[in-house]
């Protein structure tokens, strides 16, 4: 204690010294107050112009700095790794030493009192009597940082290494167990196997096996396994004639035995119910509950084999395809691909999978029930389309007005499967061209409902004048031959915007001060049967028709 406080104020003397000499001649006096010659692992920072890389002056040296060069330390720290980890509230000079000489071994701790488990790793049963060089070797070292650091600033070191056993030990299963070794071995001896779980293996260990030593069915071979071991790998114990033999007729030797005995007793097999799961085909849903003669056919003439050892490999080796072979082809009647055992309704079609098919179901087509589509024909639903085609499931509202479209296309070419209503029509491929406010108008404003009866609308034969849906306000003023051309002096763009040239359009030409008059001073408003309307047609071109003799206008 009394030495750690010399050594402090001691320290602290010096750097009050050292800091008022560096005030005359900084170079010289750290030259003067240097405590020793750096070790090799520090050399290049000889010289007093680099004392502030590792201290600071007037303080303690906390160890901050070192992290500045030491990152795979720091790396260890932050992940809360390894020794230094454990001992990070320590400082680095509590372990390492430096000032005393070239070639001094800077890392100062008793080897022989180490607390191995602050590492992370405890030395525990024959891990406890091996020498450290046995595992702190170069060859072991697998952290990236430290490899790094090893090759910029080659030296001993204890980092580096991880915990598997594997970063030390040879795998003498070749790989075959993927997982922890400690699963089934522990440190105090490698040949004990204690923990090792043979039920997650394929072949799980049942009555009398239980019993047998492992060496009986994991014999050593030495050209397997290397220094003796037990060799574990998958045995082929497909059946028990490997390791037992037959006690039955030639018949029955090329069948499982386990279709009939169990592991438990191989004599009681006539008088315990037989585990279908045991077979090659495990009852389950409605099957488990099927007598077994409906499978199994007793007869004399039929031998043992033939009865209990069944070749069915398919739904429809017992029960009728209720599709009529519509499935054949593509699926090859494989019933399990959309049913189960648990019933044969409901079906595990999923939408998804109807994507796969010729018909993608999109819109509100996805919300519709099967049955709606996969009407029941004669005795089974139809689930073949000989067309795809919308009119093969839905009227044709238009009543034929698009037969011609439909040759080319479906009805597609103006709705989607999103809505019915939302039709996507090119009015210019007509002969009327939608231009300015014909552009916003709806649709059944001009189509209208052909009759009452038939309640289609009408999108053929529909006239294009404007008299056949717009009122003539103008009271046939413009009409020739019963028709009036509208278009003459308006546009669809707006009622208002005229196109009338008086001067080529009527028979009374407007010059002088005419040109300034306003229309409605000469053409005025009328009235007749209940109706107020802008009389244009016919008027007189007299002078007096509109002013006053002697007085002007």
């Amino acid at each position: 204690m009394r030495r750690t406080w010399l050594t402090r104020h001691r320290c602290f003397i010096v750097t009050l010294a050292l800091g008022a000499t560096m005030l005359l001649d900084p170079r010289s006096a750290l030259a003067q107050f240097s405590p020793g010659e750096l070790s090799k692992a520090h050399h290049a920072l000889e010289g007093s112009q680099n004392c502030v890389k590792c201290h600071d002056v007037g303080k303690e040296i906390s160890g901050v700095k070192c992290f500045a060069c030491h990152e795979e330390i720091k790396q260890l720290i932050d992940s809360r790794k390894g020794y230094h980890a454990s001992v990070s509230s320590e400082r680095c000079v509590t372990c390492h030493k430096e000032h005393l000489g070239l070639s001094a071994h800077i890392t100062k701790f008793d080897k022989d009192n180490f607390e191995h488990a602050k590492t992370g790793f405890l030395l525990d049963g024959k891990h406890a009597a091996v020498s450290c060089d046995r595992c702190h070797n170069a060859k072991f070292i697998v952290n990236k940082e430290v490899i790094k650091s090893l090759d910029e600033h080659p030296r001993e070191t204890y980092l580096g290494l991880e915990t598997r056993c594997a970063t030390c030990h040879d795998d003498v299963h070749k790989g075959k167990f993927q997982q922890d070794c400690a699963h089934c071995h522990t440190t105090a001896t490698w040949g004990k196997v204690q923990n090792f779980d043979h039920d997650k293996a394929r072949f799980p260990l049942e009555g009398k096996h239980a019993q047998v030593a492992c060496a009986k069915c994991h014999p050593s071979m030495a050209n397997r396994a290397p220094n003796g071991a037990l060799d574990f790998r998958a045995q082929p114990f497909a059946d028990c004639t490997p390791c037992h033999t037959s006690p039955h007729k030639a018949q029955l030797n090329a069948q499982r035995c386990a279709s009939c005995h169990t592991a438990q007793n191989w004599s009681d097999a006539m008088s315990r119910p037989f585990d279908h799961t045991k077979t090659a085909y495990a009852l389950k849903g409605r099957h488990a509950q099927t007598d077994c003669a409906k499978c199994h056919r007793l007869s004399e003439k039929r031998p043992f084999a033939q009865t209990f050892f069944l070749t069915f490999s398919r739904c429809t080796d017992c029960h009728a395809d209720k599709h009529n072979g519509e499935f054949v082809k593509r699926y090859k009647n494989d019933c399990a691909l959309c049913h189960t055992v648990e019933g044969y309704k409901p079906s595990t079609f999923t939408i998804s999978r109807h994507d796969d098919s010729r018909f993608h179901l999109k819109g509100a087509h996805a919300a519709i029930i099967c049955a709606d589509c996969h009407v029941k024909y004669e005795t089974a639903p139809v689930y073949h389309f000989a067309s795809l085609r919308c009119e093969t499931c839905h009227k044709d509202f238009h009543k034929g007005q698009f037969n011609d479209k439909m040759k080319e296309s479906s009805c597609d070419a103006c709705h989607t499967t999103e809505r019915w209503q939302n039709a996507r029509f090119d009015h210019s491929t007509t002969t009327f061209p939608l231009t300015g406010r014909h552009v916003n108008v709806a649709c059944i404003d001009c189509h209208k409902e052909e009759s009452a009866a038939r309640k289609s609308l009408q999108y053929k034969k529909i006239p294009t004048d404007c008299q056949s849906c717009h009122k003539d306000i103008h009271r046939a003023q413009f009409a020739t031959g019963g028709q009036t051309q509208c278009q003459t002096c308006h546009a669809s763009a707006g009622w208002r915007q005229l196109a009338f040239d008086h001067e080529t359009q009527s028979t009374f030409k407007l010059t002088g001060a005419h040109k300034n008059v306003q229309c409605q001073a000469c053409h005025r408003q009328e009235s007749a049967d209940t109706t107020t309307f802008t009389r244009f047609k016919p008027m007189s071109g007299e002078c007096v028709s509109c002013h006053v003799k002697g007085g002007g206008q």
